[in-house]
Protein backbone atom coordinates (compact mmCIF):
# COMPACT_ATOMS: atom_id res chain seq x y z
CA UNK A 1 0.00 0.00 0.00
CA UNK A 2 1.28 3.38 -0.98
CA UNK A 3 2.23 5.29 2.31
CA UNK A 4 1.49 8.56 1.33
CA UNK A 5 -1.46 8.25 -0.02
CA UNK A 6 -2.50 6.41 3.28
CA UNK A 7 -1.21 8.91 4.96
CA UNK A 8 -3.11 11.62 3.01
CA UNK A 9 -6.93 9.61 3.21
CA UNK A 10 -5.46 10.10 7.11
CA UNK A 11 -5.41 13.74 6.74
CA UNK A 12 -8.72 13.78 4.94
CA UNK A 13 -10.58 11.52 7.87
CA UNK A 14 -8.98 14.04 10.82
CA UNK A 15 -9.25 17.47 10.14
CA UNK A 16 -10.40 20.06 12.61
CA UNK A 17 -12.12 23.67 12.91
CA UNK A 18 -10.40 24.95 15.99
CA UNK A 19 -9.45 28.74 16.14
CA UNK A 20 -5.55 27.35 16.04
CA UNK A 21 -2.91 29.59 17.87
CA UNK A 22 -0.36 31.96 15.76
CA UNK A 23 3.32 31.50 16.32
CA UNK A 24 6.49 32.96 15.13
CA UNK A 25 7.57 32.27 11.75
CA UNK A 26 3.74 31.52 10.54
CA UNK A 27 1.59 34.36 8.02
CA UNK A 28 -0.89 35.99 9.89
CA UNK A 29 -1.43 37.42 12.91
CA UNK A 30 -3.67 36.69 15.54
CA UNK A 31 -6.47 36.36 12.46
CA UNK A 32 -4.88 33.69 11.10
CA UNK A 33 -6.43 31.50 13.04
CA UNK A 34 -10.17 31.64 11.82
CA UNK A 35 -11.97 33.25 8.75
CA UNK A 36 -13.75 35.97 9.33
CA UNK A 37 -17.46 35.38 10.83
CA UNK A 38 -16.62 31.36 9.47
CA UNK A 39 -15.80 29.98 12.65
CA UNK A 40 -13.84 28.16 10.80
CA UNK A 41 -9.67 27.80 10.50
CA UNK A 42 -8.09 30.16 7.95
CA UNK A 43 -5.80 27.05 7.34
CA UNK A 44 -5.36 23.67 8.01
CA UNK A 45 -2.78 23.45 9.94
CA UNK A 46 -0.46 20.02 9.34
CA UNK A 47 3.57 19.79 9.19
CA UNK A 48 6.04 18.16 7.52
CA UNK A 49 10.04 18.06 8.00
CA UNK A 50 12.51 20.80 7.68
CA UNK A 51 12.92 22.94 4.59
CA UNK A 52 16.13 23.41 3.17
CA UNK A 53 17.02 26.23 1.07
CA UNK A 54 19.50 24.60 -1.26
CA UNK A 55 17.03 21.57 -1.13
CA UNK A 56 13.56 22.35 -1.40
CA UNK A 57 11.20 20.36 0.31
CA UNK A 58 9.22 20.12 -3.18
CA UNK A 59 11.63 18.67 -5.28
CA UNK A 60 10.55 15.06 -5.99
CA UNK A 61 13.88 14.57 -7.59
CA UNK A 62 15.91 14.11 -3.90
CA UNK A 63 12.76 14.10 -1.82
CA UNK A 64 10.85 10.43 -1.01
CA UNK A 65 7.25 10.36 0.49
CA UNK A 66 5.97 13.01 2.55
CA UNK A 67 2.73 14.95 2.91
CA UNK A 68 3.87 18.00 0.59
CA UNK A 69 4.10 16.43 -2.53
CA UNK A 70 0.84 14.54 -3.28
CA UNK A 71 -1.12 18.02 -2.68
CA UNK A 72 0.97 19.57 -5.38
CA UNK A 73 1.60 17.22 -7.81
CA UNK A 74 0.06 13.73 -9.07
CA UNK A 75 1.18 10.37 -10.51
CA UNK A 76 -0.23 8.63 -13.97
CA UNK A 77 -1.80 6.19 -10.94
CA UNK A 78 -3.36 5.78 -8.01
CA UNK A 79 -4.14 3.02 -5.22
CA UNK A 80 -7.16 2.30 -4.77
CA UNK A 81 -6.69 0.74 -0.96
CA UNK A 82 -10.55 -0.69 -0.54
CA UNK A 83 -10.70 -1.65 -4.02
CA UNK A 84 -6.91 -3.14 -3.38
CA UNK A 85 -5.59 -1.97 -7.25
CA UNK A 86 -3.74 0.47 -8.97
CA UNK A 87 -6.13 3.22 -10.95
CA UNK A 88 -5.95 6.06 -13.24
CA UNK A 89 -4.97 9.04 -12.03
CA UNK A 90 -3.72 11.70 -14.82
CA UNK A 91 -4.07 8.46 -16.99
CA UNK A 92 -7.26 8.34 -18.47
CA UNK A 93 -7.15 4.76 -19.42
CA UNK A 94 -5.09 1.91 -19.06
CA UNK A 95 -4.32 -1.02 -21.53
CA UNK A 96 -1.75 -3.68 -21.30
CA UNK A 97 -1.02 -6.49 -24.20
CA UNK A 98 -1.33 -9.84 -23.31
CA UNK A 99 2.15 -10.58 -22.22
CA UNK A 100 2.48 -7.78 -20.87
CA UNK A 101 5.52 -6.49 -22.16
CA UNK A 102 3.93 -3.13 -23.55
CA UNK A 103 1.94 -1.11 -21.39
CA UNK A 104 0.02 1.63 -23.16
CA UNK A 105 -1.51 4.95 -21.11
CA UNK A 106 -4.10 7.46 -22.19
CA UNK A 107 -3.66 11.21 -20.29
CA UNK A 108 -6.77 12.63 -19.46
CA UNK A 109 -7.96 16.03 -20.17
CA UNK A 110 -5.85 17.41 -16.87
CA UNK A 111 -4.25 20.89 -16.39
CA UNK A 112 -1.40 22.49 -14.88
CA UNK A 113 -1.78 25.31 -12.07
CA UNK A 114 -1.03 27.67 -15.01
CA UNK A 115 -3.59 26.21 -16.79
CA UNK A 116 -1.49 24.32 -19.73
CA UNK A 117 -2.73 21.07 -21.04
CA UNK A 118 -0.77 18.11 -19.44
CA UNK A 119 0.60 16.02 -22.30
CA UNK A 120 2.73 13.19 -23.46
CA UNK A 121 5.61 14.92 -23.15
CA UNK A 122 5.59 15.68 -19.79
CA UNK A 123 5.65 11.94 -19.04
CA UNK A 124 8.32 10.84 -20.94
CA UNK A 125 10.57 13.85 -19.37
CA UNK A 126 9.51 13.14 -16.19
CA UNK A 127 10.07 9.58 -15.85
CA UNK A 128 13.79 9.75 -17.94
CA UNK A 129 14.39 12.64 -14.91
CA UNK A 130 13.45 10.02 -12.33
CA UNK A 131 14.87 7.30 -13.28
CA UNK A 132 18.05 9.03 -14.13
CA UNK A 133 18.02 10.07 -10.92
CA UNK A 134 16.41 7.27 -8.92
CA UNK A 135 16.28 3.86 -10.52
CA UNK A 136 13.30 1.96 -11.10
CA UNK A 137 12.98 -1.35 -8.77
CA UNK A 138 10.46 -2.34 -10.64
CA UNK A 139 11.27 -1.07 -14.39
CA UNK A 140 14.85 -2.42 -14.80
CA UNK A 141 13.26 -4.27 -17.84
CA UNK A 142 12.14 -1.00 -19.55
CA UNK A 143 13.95 -1.30 -23.27
CA UNK A 144 16.90 0.63 -23.31
CA UNK A 145 16.90 0.45 -19.11
CA UNK A 146 20.84 -0.41 -18.87
CA UNK A 147 22.03 1.79 -21.58
CA UNK A 148 19.88 5.04 -20.17
CA UNK A 149 21.25 4.60 -16.91
CA UNK A 150 24.69 4.25 -17.73
CA UNK A 151 24.87 7.47 -19.45
CA UNK A 152 25.32 5.30 -22.66
CA UNK A 153 22.21 7.03 -24.41
CA UNK A 154 20.10 10.05 -23.72
CA UNK A 155 16.82 8.94 -23.67
CA UNK A 156 15.06 5.43 -22.44
CA UNK A 157 13.94 3.93 -25.88
CA UNK A 158 11.00 1.77 -23.73
CA UNK A 159 8.71 5.33 -22.65
CA UNK A 160 7.88 6.62 -26.31
CA UNK A 161 5.55 9.54 -26.81
CA UNK A 162 3.00 7.86 -29.18
CA UNK A 163 0.84 11.34 -29.65
CA UNK A 164 0.00 13.88 -27.38
CA UNK A 165 -2.02 12.14 -25.30
CA UNK A 166 -0.89 9.15 -25.31
CA UNK A 167 2.88 7.35 -23.66
CA UNK A 168 4.14 3.23 -24.63
CA UNK A 169 5.79 1.95 -21.87
CA UNK A 170 8.14 -1.23 -23.35
CA UNK A 171 9.81 -3.97 -21.45
CA UNK A 172 12.15 -6.54 -22.94
CA UNK A 173 10.16 -9.38 -20.95
CA UNK A 174 6.83 -9.17 -18.86
CA UNK A 175 6.52 -6.55 -16.64
CA UNK A 176 3.49 -7.12 -13.97
CA UNK A 177 5.03 -4.71 -11.14
CA UNK A 178 5.42 -1.26 -12.81
CA UNK A 179 1.97 -0.25 -12.14
CA UNK A 180 3.21 0.29 -8.44
CA UNK A 181 5.95 2.69 -9.81
CA UNK A 182 3.87 4.83 -12.09
CA UNK A 183 1.88 4.97 -8.31
CA UNK A 184 4.47 6.42 -6.58
CA UNK A 185 4.94 10.03 -5.44
CA UNK A 186 8.61 9.40 -5.74
CA UNK A 187 7.52 9.53 -9.83
CA UNK A 188 5.41 12.73 -9.99
CA UNK A 189 4.45 14.12 -13.59
CA UNK A 190 6.46 17.61 -13.84
CA UNK A 191 6.32 20.28 -16.75
CA UNK A 192 7.77 19.89 -20.08
CA UNK A 193 6.98 23.45 -21.06
CA UNK A 194 9.07 24.73 -17.92
CA UNK A 195 11.53 21.69 -17.88
CA UNK A 196 11.98 20.20 -21.36
CA UNK A 197 15.39 19.77 -22.78
CA UNK A 198 17.26 20.59 -19.77
CA UNK A 199 19.69 18.10 -17.84
CA UNK A 200 19.24 16.58 -15.07
CA UNK A 201 21.51 19.14 -13.34
CA UNK A 202 20.23 21.91 -14.63
CA UNK A 203 16.95 20.52 -13.66
CA UNK A 204 17.96 19.92 -10.00
CA UNK A 205 18.99 23.91 -10.16
CA UNK A 206 16.09 25.55 -11.61
CA UNK A 207 14.08 28.47 -10.38
CA UNK A 208 11.04 26.49 -11.01
CA UNK A 209 11.34 24.79 -7.27
CA UNK A 210 11.42 28.13 -5.67
CA UNK A 211 7.47 27.71 -6.47
CA UNK A 212 6.63 24.92 -8.23
CA UNK A 213 3.48 25.19 -10.47
CA UNK A 214 1.88 20.85 -11.07
CA UNK A 215 -1.16 19.48 -11.09
CA UNK A 216 -2.45 18.23 -7.95
CA UNK A 217 -5.46 19.43 -6.07
CA UNK A 218 -3.56 22.70 -4.31
CA UNK A 219 -0.98 24.99 -5.84
CA UNK A 220 2.05 26.65 -3.78
CA UNK A 221 1.23 30.18 -2.72
CA UNK A 222 3.92 30.93 -0.47
CA UNK A 223 7.27 29.82 0.69
CA UNK A 224 9.22 30.97 3.85
CA UNK A 225 11.99 28.88 4.27
CA UNK A 226 12.95 27.08 6.62
CA UNK A 227 9.24 28.31 8.33
CA UNK A 228 6.56 27.20 6.54
CA UNK A 229 4.87 26.58 3.32
CA UNK A 230 1.01 27.69 2.38
CA UNK A 231 -0.63 25.90 -0.29
CA UNK A 232 -3.83 27.22 -2.02
CA UNK A 233 -6.77 25.07 -3.66
CA UNK A 234 -6.37 24.68 -7.22
CA UNK A 235 -10.12 24.84 -8.44
CA UNK A 236 -9.38 23.39 -11.64
CA UNK A 237 -8.38 19.97 -10.30
CA UNK A 238 -9.25 17.25 -12.94
CA UNK A 239 -11.39 15.66 -10.21
CA UNK A 240 -13.10 18.40 -8.62
CA UNK A 241 -11.67 21.42 -6.57
CA UNK A 242 -10.49 20.13 -2.89
CA UNK A 243 -12.86 21.23 0.03
CA UNK A 244 -10.58 22.47 1.86
CA UNK A 245 -9.36 26.01 0.38
CA UNK A 246 -6.04 26.57 2.23
CA UNK A 247 -3.57 24.50 4.12
CA UNK A 248 -0.40 25.70 6.09
CA UNK A 249 2.44 23.53 6.43
CA UNK A 250 4.24 24.52 9.60
CA UNK A 251 8.02 23.23 9.88
CA UNK A 252 9.42 22.41 13.42
CA UNK A 253 12.92 21.47 14.49
CA UNK A 254 12.31 17.82 15.74
CA UNK A 255 9.45 15.40 16.68
CA UNK A 256 9.55 17.02 20.19
CA UNK A 257 8.60 20.66 18.82
CA UNK A 258 5.80 18.89 16.64
CA UNK A 259 4.22 17.09 19.52
CA UNK A 260 4.80 20.14 21.83
CA UNK A 261 2.52 22.14 19.21
CA UNK A 262 -0.21 19.44 18.49
CA UNK A 263 -0.85 19.51 22.18
CA UNK A 264 -1.22 23.20 21.86
CA UNK A 265 -3.65 22.71 19.51
CA UNK A 266 -1.55 24.47 16.70
CA UNK A 267 -2.03 21.64 14.69
CA UNK A 268 -4.95 20.12 12.96
CA UNK A 269 -3.16 16.53 11.84
CA UNK A 270 0.50 14.94 12.70
CA UNK A 271 0.79 11.58 11.83
CA UNK A 272 3.79 10.87 14.27
CA UNK A 273 1.81 11.45 17.45
CA UNK A 274 -1.51 10.79 16.01
CA UNK A 275 -1.89 7.81 13.62
CA UNK A 276 -3.63 5.23 15.51
CA UNK A 277 -3.16 7.30 18.89
CA UNK A 278 -6.30 9.96 18.47
CA UNK A 279 -8.53 8.19 20.96
CA UNK A 280 -8.49 6.53 24.63
CA UNK A 281 -10.81 4.02 25.81
CA UNK A 282 -13.54 2.26 23.57
CA UNK A 283 -17.18 2.82 22.96
CA UNK A 284 -19.33 5.50 25.01
CA UNK A 285 -15.91 5.71 27.16
CA UNK A 286 -13.96 6.55 24.31
CA UNK A 287 -12.32 10.33 24.16
CA UNK A 288 -10.02 11.99 21.43
CA UNK A 289 -6.47 13.19 22.93
CA UNK A 290 -6.74 16.02 20.49
CA UNK A 291 -9.94 17.69 20.33
CA UNK A 292 -9.35 19.66 17.31
CA UNK A 293 -9.37 16.25 15.05
CA UNK A 294 -12.23 14.80 15.06
CA UNK A 295 -13.03 11.83 12.59
CA UNK A 296 -16.21 12.75 10.99
CA UNK A 297 -14.89 15.02 8.07
CA UNK A 298 -14.27 13.43 4.82
CA UNK A 299 -13.36 14.17 1.25
CA UNK A 300 -11.80 17.41 2.11
CA UNK A 301 -8.40 17.73 0.67
CA UNK A 302 -9.34 15.85 -2.66
CA UNK A 303 -7.05 13.79 -5.25
CA UNK A 304 -7.32 11.45 -7.22
CA UNK A 305 -9.56 8.58 -5.64
CA UNK A 306 -12.53 11.00 -4.98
Amino acid sequence: MKKVLALLLAVTMMLGVFAGCNQTGTPGGSGDAGAQGSGEPKYLRISDAPLDETNSRFEPLNVGNNYVNPLIWDTLLDYDVEKKEYVPCLAEKIESNEDSTTLTITLKDAKWHDGKPVVAKDVVMSLNLMILKKGASKGQNLKGYKAFTAGEADTLEGIVEKDEKTVVFEFDGPNYLFYEELASNVYVILPYHILGEKTLDEVEKDDYWAKPIGTGPYMVNETNYPNYITLTRFDGYHTGKAGIKDILVNVYADTAAETAAMMAGELHFLDDICHGKCFTGTGDTQQRLFPQTPVDTIDKIGNCLR
